[in-house]
């Protein structure tokens, strides 16, 4: 009697402390699982479920950590076991919605994240989850009103905010993707992928130093969205801050080691325009090592040498960059400049009229004017002296030209 009461005293305290030292080992596996160690997860869930084979939470962590170690058919087998024990189990429907996601197996995925939606509707990342398979299988529509339902649940969710205005953006809906994306920095500013965005949206509306201060905010944040730095470049070269344009176009050459013939061509122009006609002048020649026959960069280097009061040794450039491309038209355009020079009227004017041809500028209608003027015809010198003007030429006293030529 006294030795079946203490049997049974025993048994009633084993099961209390087995179940603890369970529960033990399966918060263990959590803790190895939120570190990263994937292969120490499956290793402590398989004890967990080889003690207690109906621990479902176990085989959906191990189902976790199989989807991470690129074990797929594991990971599945795993969840539907998960599933058959603890039917609706939301987490494993959750998590295996990831893992079709990732397969970019987006239907089923679809599938799990909706039925985790109808039993909680607000779950954040369920919701950007869908929205994300929307977009990839091309339901944009769909992915919108998704993001949109949670703005409207009044869910504070920076991601919900910037995936609605990518959507927005892809649209040509500038202005209500840089509301999102407004919206996504007020929730965390440190979002830099955010700023960048909606950099460019304010570049397609011509806002450009509001894109210039989000630009310098990326880089300001992180230096690993290449693109940044090129349109930034490109904003820089436009405002006229060469030096700043090479700087940035420098920094994808050399970081990220771009060979890019038209890269090298925009450093080589942002050096030019910024008087350092040595460097431009090496850029254009690293242009040509890339691309051969790229007649800007040889009419680059007859620029430099025009620039350094080397007329002589830009023609034979020149010519060379014409055999290359006929319809060159800044290449007649500076070599008729330097025949109009040497008092060579004919042939000036037999250039900058190709120059007209192939990319009409105002500063060839006013040398071609002139051209004519010396050589007598009075009324064609003004038709292109007035041309000069209409189409926006400022210089060489046009104005007055006009006056003189045209009474």
């Amino acid at each position: 009697m006294i030795m079946r009461k203490l049997l049974f005293l025993i048994f009633i305290f084993t099961i209390p402390v087995a179940n603890a030292q369970l529960s033990r080992l399966y918060d263990n596996g959590v803790a190895l699982f939120k570190q990263g160690d994937y292969k120490g997860t499956k290793i402590i869930m398989t004890r967990v479920i080889n003690k207690s084979e109906y621990y479902f939470e176990a085989y959906t962590y191990r189902a976790m950590a199989y989807e991470q170690l690129g074990m797929p058919d594991s990971a599945k087998a795993d969840f539907e076991k998960a599933l058959e024990i603890k039917p609706g189990y939301l987490p494993a429907i959750f998590y295996r919605g990831v893992m079709y996601f990732n397969l970019k197996d987006y239907d089923k995925a679809i599938a799990d994240f909706t039925t985790v939606l109808s039993k909680r509707p607000k779950y954040v990342k369920a919701i950007l989850y869908r929205g994300r398979a929307y977009e990839a299988t091309g339901r944009r529509d769909d992915a919108i009103a998704d993001y949109s339902s949670a703005i409207k649940m009044n869910l504070k969710s920076y991601e919900i905010y910037y995936r609605r205005g990518l959507l927005f953006e892809k649209k040509n809906m500038p202005k209500d993707a840089i509301w999102d994306y407004d919206d996504a920095i007020a929730l965390n500013d440190r979002f830099a992928p955010a700023y960048f965005h909606r950099g460019k949206m304010y570049q397609i509306r011509e806002k450009d130093s509001l894109a210039l201060t989000d630009f310098n905010k990326v880089t300001e944040l992180t230096d690993t969205i290449k693109e940044v730095y090129e349109l930034r470049g490109d904003l820089n070269f436009k405002l006229g801050n060469y030096n700043a344009a090479a700087e940035d176009y420098s920094v994808i050459i050399n970081k990220y080691r771009v060979r890019d013939g038209n890269l090298y061509y925009k450093r080589a122009e942002a050096y030019y325009l910024d008087s350092n006609y040595s460097q431009a002048y090496k850029e254009y020649s690293r242009v040509l090592k890339v691309k051969p026959r790229y007649d800007k960069a040889v009419v680059g280097q007859a620029k430099v040498y025009m620039a350094r009061g080397k007329p002589a040794s830009a023609l034979p450039l020149l010519r060379k960059a014409l055999a290359f491309n006929p319809n060159n038209g800044e290449a007649y355009y500076l070599r008729g400049l330097i025949f109009f020079e040497q008092k060579k009227y004919e042939e000036a004017k037999a250039d900058f009229d190709q120059s007209i041809k192939h990319e009409p500028r105002p500063a060839a209608y006013f040398y071609r004017g002139s051209c004519k003027y010396e050589s007598g015809d009075k009324y064609g010198a003004c038709l292109d002296l007035q041309q000069a003007i209409k189409t926006g030429y400022k210089e060489n006293d046009v104005e007055e030209a006009v006056k003189r030529v045209c009474r």
